[in-house]
């Protein structure tokens, strides 16, 4: 009824926005309507686009009302309810159900590492609780420069399919499958294990680790040397946790039981079993005092995770073991 006052208004007008504001203040439309107006097609203020949208405006004032009636009647609310569920169930009665339900399902185990993309990687473990990967090209650039080599215990090629298991001078062991663990460049320390594994005391250190296709577990042997001169070797097996939840990333179990609470493990070797077999295989001694020996892996015993070895390497009170080697 006001289109010549509105039209009029607008023509006074610098733009779009100003437009707007004009018939909005002088008309009193909200901003929303002021710019629907401004933005309208001429043609739209023809008298049978009126008509059409004054049953526009009848029809959504019927759809308020329903609405407002359902949700301030409760009985037209359920009876609203019931009539959808009633269409809902006859649209699907024209489908017949493909799948099949059953009240006893068999539980699926999804094996995790085979969804694993198989990538050459360098492991690389440092005393202090701090394990990280990185490619051979990013190991190769930082190691020469960097400036804390003594800290680093282990640096060894592996797949991210492999595992990998870290062993401490407390006689503790963890498990990361390699892909697990951060990958990361050798001169930033982003992860230790000492904020993850409540039992890793902060007195404590790695010594050693090894990564391993977790195919040949049952090939793998753990050889360990204490600082008084005890030796073992056990089973992968035996050393290895229970890896079919995450239930090991807090915990550490123990690969030898230090039978001496004033003991130590000063190394720890990774062997296959044909080594074993090997009478040429030993480990030679370097002790404090100077003195030197042998030792043949025939000649040390086979114990489970827990034992603390023979006293195979006859070592004095005073004395202890400072260097291990395996030849």
């Amino acid at each position: 009824d006001i289109s010549d006052e509105v039209i009029a208004e607008i023509k006074l007008s610098s733009g779009k926005e100003d437009s707007a504001k004009r018939i909005a203040n002088k008309f009193h439309f909200s901003d929303e309507q002021a710019m629907a107006i401004v933005t309208m097609q001429l043609y739209r203020l023809s008298n049978q686009d009126a008509i059409t949208l004054k049953e526009e405006q009848n029809q959504l004032q019927d759809k308020i009302n329903q609405l407002n009636l359902w949700l301030t009647d409760e009985a037209a609310f359920k009876t609203e309810i019931t009539r959808q569920l009633d269409e809902t169930q006859e649209l699907f009665n024209t489908y017949k159900r493909l799948t099949k339900i059953e009240k006893d399902v068999e539980e699926i185990e999804i094996d995790t590492s085979a969804l694993i993309k198989a990538e050459d990687t360098v492991v690389v473990v440092k005393k202090d609780g701090v394990i990280q990967r990185m490619s051979q090209r990013v190991f190769d650039n930082n190691f020469d420069s960097y400036e804390d080599k003594n800290r680093v215990v282990m640096s060894q090629k592996a797949t991210t399919t492999d595992g990998s298991l870290f062993f401490t001078k407390q006689g503790l062991s963890f498990y990361r499958s390699v892909d697990e663990i951060e990958n990361q460049t050798i001169k930033i320390d982003t992860t230790n294990v000492h904020k993850d594994i409540p039992s890793f005391k902060s007195d404590d250190e790695i010594i050693g680790g090894f990564a391993f296709n977790l195919n040949d577990i049952e090939k793998y042997f753990i050889i360990s040397i204490t600082q008084k001169g005890m030796a073992k070797i056990s089973r992968l097996t035996d050393t290895m946790p229970n890896i079919s939840n995450h239930g090991y990333f807090k915990r550490t179990k123990v690969y030898n039981g230090l039978k001496n609470k004033n003991d130590l493990v000063i190394s720890v070797f990774f062997v296959k079993e044909k080594e074993l077999k090997n009478k040429n295989k030993g480990i030679s001694i370097q002790r404090n005092s100077g003195k030197t020996s042998t030792i043949k892996l025939e000649d040390i015993s086979l114990q489970g995770a827990s034992g603390s070895g023979s006293n195979k390497i006859k070592v004095n009170e005073n004395d202890a073991i400072n260097s291990v080697i395996l030849n």
